[in-house]
């Protein structure tokens, strides 16, 4: 440091005393020094606010605060510290200087001052501190000169590495044949060549969930893949390096993936394999992103711009690779498809003898394929032939009708289509069909023509025996013709009979059910006036009697209505009333109708109905019936004690299943082939002994059949059966919810005392209906046909009128016709007293003008219920 430098510095001078600075201050100014003088301690830390001297002249003995309290305060701040402090004192003992040194002075310069000593000690520090700077300065330029070889050293180093994977990736690309195996290639070139911990490819699948595939990798990966579940969807595990790559199309980097939010859901996962930085880059084919390869770094920070750039030029070249490596691929399908299908055209111009040619017309040569050569006795060969050749081989008695043909198509710029003979080496004659097209210049002079030619040597040996055939067929269709006639003719009359055979056969079911209702009405109906001890009370073996008699005809009504119903079905003459109902509706309610005949035998009986079930179109009168044919068959053969359950489900989409499950005797197997026919009986002593006919089981699978569900059992000898039916569900059908069918009650109060007409031609059964309603004093007129009833009704004036349908002179349905064409009888009521059941009876009465109808055997609950309905008081 020159004295130029020195005369540069600035010295602060602390002392209470004034000679002793002014006595500096003269000396020092020899040297051009700046000078700065206080008098205490207090004073310098105001005075360094506003400048910094490059040194201290302090002197120890001073009021207040003394030298070496503000000395150890200097040094306490870190801005100050470095600014050196020489001492000023008379005391000169060592332990004074040795205090003076450990409170941070450089020196000690002694009372009275050697000004000499003085000047040399000031610029000797002068220069101290200057060297100092001098090195402080040096030092740090060296550090940053180091930082930046140490930086410049990491980004070579992560650029090298980035190479090395790039040299490694373009060698495996050069040698790539298959694209799985150059995926996995490809992320151990990353991985071993350039020191990575773990590097991944997947590909955008365009499924639901948006998910990415992994395709390839190498590392340590340890089942990460497996649970990773990467998506480029638009949620959490769509926002990690891969999903971001591949939606956004752009490199993305997380360069400390243990505190970054996106890669939130891996994290743990992630910090188990070390992985703590990550780049994912997209592949691309054109702009469309199909995948992305994800590299993890060991370290924080492992991604360098440069390195991102040359490893993006990688996945650049990785996604040239994969297309290529598909067009490759898609070239050698093709290729083997073009091959099979020569080799497939091949063989069906040989399975169909149909050859290919191809003439060139300026130099005649002539190209055909194999089939064309083996049609005229030829060994296939690849070069050209000259098209006279061919022509030699047409059979002579064609050959100038060929040339003409081929000729005239050239002419008029048609296409050539004639069938002609050749003639072989061998001698044989051939019949070939022979197709051309031809091709023109711009000038219209022919250039090419294209043409196919067939064997049909053996379609024209069929064609010939085929018009040999077609004669004789003639002969024989003109006679089949004309006995077809005859049949048919016959045919007619044979359906006319069977139209006359069917009305027949309904009249006489209609007959058949009046005539055998008609004494059950009596009987039935006297029975129930008998029980009912109207006409006076019976002793107890009377009204057993009474009982019995009532119990056998109803019983025989009951079979008289199987069989009735079974004919009818046979005969295609009962019809369904299709209607919506819930299972519950027909399955309820006839258990609740017998609950009290399994109660006589002290059966439990249990009713399992599955809420959920919907409405099922179905004819719930015949529901009902199939029920009560299947509960009557549970209660018939389940002993005392035992226990009958129903239960209802759905089976599948196809319908409904309904089970009537008993602990009764069982069936065996033999029999359970048989158990739905007609009249048959498992153990005929036995169900005869039980009332069995084997009528109500054919029925019941009749019934379930029209509604076209299947029936079925299943028993086990001793233990008891299950029954079980389905109605399928149907789903086409527009009909309208079923109505709830009213019971009939006899209400406490019946009515008594109205004027009631009664039409009926039988004697009996009209004692028995005068009898019943003269049990309430009912005013009642009888008339024996239709005829009398429409006459006795005007002057009667009836509020009710009972109406047999089969009567003499005029029948019930014509009677009610002409009362309903009478004003005054429009609102009367008109019940309808009839033997011929079914829907088809009821539509009748209904369309005729009847109120509602009474099937016999009328029972005088029955009736009673019906006038309560329809007259008050």
């Amino acid at each position: 440091m020159d004295i130029e430098e020195i005369k540069k510095s600035q010295i602060l001078i602390v002392d209470d005393d004034p000679h002793c600075t002014l006595l500096l201050r003269t000396h020092l100014k020899k040297l051009g020094l700046r000078f700065l003088q206080l008098e205490s301690g207090e004073e310098v830390f105001e005075c360094l606010k506003e400048s910094t001297p490059d040194i201290i002249l302090l002197d120890v003995m001073m009021p207040g605060m003394d030298g070496y309290q503000t000395c150890r305060r200097l040094k306490e701040i870190d801005e100050y510290k470095e600014i050196p402090v020489l001492f000023m004192s008379a005391l000169n003992k060592t332990p004074e200087k040795i205090k003076g040194f450990e409170v941070g002075a450089v020196d000690f310069i002694t009372k009275p001052f050697n000004l000499d000593e003085v000047l040399v000690r000031v610029t000797t520090h002068l220069r101290l501190q200057h060297l100092q700077k001098q090195s402080q300065k040096t030092n740090e330029a060296l550090k940053l000169e180091v930082r930046e070889r140490e930086k410049a050293e990491k980004e070579l180093h992560h650029t090298n590495r980035a190479l090395r994977a790039l040299s490694g990736a373009n060698r495996a690309l050069y040698l790539a044949e298959n694209e799985e195996k150059l995926l996995n290639e490809i992320c151990n070139v990353i991985v071993k060549t350039a020191d990575y911990r773990f590097a991944w490819v997947g590909y955008a699948q365009q499924d639901a969930g948006k998910t990415v595939k992994p395709m390839g990798y190498a590392g340590f990966e340890q089942g990460y893949l497996e649970n990773a579940k990467v998506t480029w969807a638009e949620k959490p595990r769509g926002c990690g390096p891969a999903g971001m790559a591949i939606r956004t199309g752009k490199p993305f980097v997380l360069q400390n993936a243990q505190s970054d939010p996106a890669f939130k859901p891996w994290q743990e996962e992630a910090h188990k394999r070390g992985y703590s930085s990550i780049l994912a880059l997209p592949l691309k084919e054109n702009q469309n992103v199909f995948g992305m390869m994800a590299i993890y770094g060991k370290e924080p920070d492992a991604f360098k711009k440069e390195e991102i750039n040359l490893l993006q030029d990688l996945a650049n070249n990785l996604s040239y690779g994969i297309m290529a490596l598909r067009e490759k691929g898609m070239r050698k399908k093709a290729e083997s498809a073009l091959q099979k299908n020569e080799a497939r055209l091949r063989e069906a111009e040989q399975i169909a003898h149909l050859g290919s040619w191809e003439l060139d017309i300026g130099s005649n040569a002539l190209v055909c394929s194999d089939e064309a050569f083996r049609i005229f006795d030829l060994a296939p060969r690849k070069y050209a032939v000259l098209f006279e050749q061919f022509i030699d081989m047409v059979h002579p008695e064609d050959k100038e009708f060929v040339k003409k043909a081929f000729k005239d198509s050239l002419d008029k710029k048609t296409q050539f289509n004639i069938v002609h003979r050749i003639l072989r080496k061998d001698g044989e004659i051939k019949y070939v069909n022979e197709k051309c097209k031809t091709e023109y210049d711009k000038e219209g002079n022919p250039v090419r023509s294209l043409g196919t030619i067939q064997d049909i040597t053996e379609r024209k040996q069929i064609e010939e025996e085929l018009e040999k055939e077609q004669h004789n067929l003639q002969k024989t269709v003109e006679g089949r013709t004309r006995e077809l006639r005859d049949t048919v003719k016959n045919l007619k009359g044979a359906n006319l009979q069977l139209e006359e055979a069917n009305r027949a056969k309904s009249r006489f079911l209609s007959n058949m059910s009046h005539e055998f209702r008609t004494p059950l009405n009596a009987i039935i109906g006297f029975t129930d006036l008998l029980h009912g001890q109207f006409f006076g009370n019976l002793n107890e073996k009377q009204l057993d009697y009474v009982k019995q008699v009532d119990s056998s005809g109803k019983h025989l009504l009951a079979q008289i209505n199987d069989i009735l119903d079974i004919a009818k079905i046979d005969a295609g003459s009962m019809e369904i009333q299709w209607g919506k109902y819930f299972p519950e509706e027909f399955v309820v309610s006839p258990v609740a109708w017998m609950k009290g005949q399994f109660k006589k035998k002290n059966i439990s009986v249990e009713t399992h109905i599955d809420p959920d079930l919907a409405t099922i179109t179905v004819d719930c009168r015949k529901c009902r019936q199939i029920m009560l044919n299947l509960l009557t068959n549970a209660l018939k053969y389940t002993p005392e004690g035992g226990r009958v359950e129903v239960r209802t489900s759905r089976e599948g989409d196809a319908g409904y299943r309904v089970e009537v499950m008993d602990t009764g005797v069982g069936i065996e197997e033999q029999d359970l082939g048989n158990i739905f026919s007609e009249f048959y009986q498992t153990d005929h002593a036995r169900d005869q002994q039980l009332g069995g006919t084997g009528i109500g089981l054919a029925l019941t699978r009749r019934l379930v059949e029209l509604h076209g569900g299947d029936i079925g059992v299943e028993s086990e000898l001793g233990k008891g059966s299950t029954f079980w039916f389905t109605i399928p569900i149907k789903k086409n059908m527009d009909v309208e919810p079923g109505e709830q069918e009213e019971e009939l009650e006899t209400e406490m109060n019946p009515p008594m005392g109205h004027r009631i007409l009664v039409a009926e031609d039988n004697e009996t059964n009209l004692a028995l209906v005068l009898d019943i309603l003269s049990i309430h004093n009912h005013k009642v007129a009888a008339a024996k046909n239709g005829k009398e009833a429409v006459e006795m009704a005007r002057s009667f004036r009836p509020e009710l009128i009972l109406m047999d349908i089969r009567m003499p002179v005029m029948g019930g349905l014509e009677a009610t016709k002409q009362l309903r064409s009478l004003p005054e009888f429009n609102e009367t009521p008109i019940i309808a007293l009839t033997a011929s059941a079914g829907s088809e009876a009821e539509g009748l009465q209904i369309t005729a003008g009847c109120t509602e109808h009474l099937a016999k055997p009328v029972q005088s609950k029955e009736l009673f219920a019906v006038l309560a309905k329809h007259l008050r008081g």
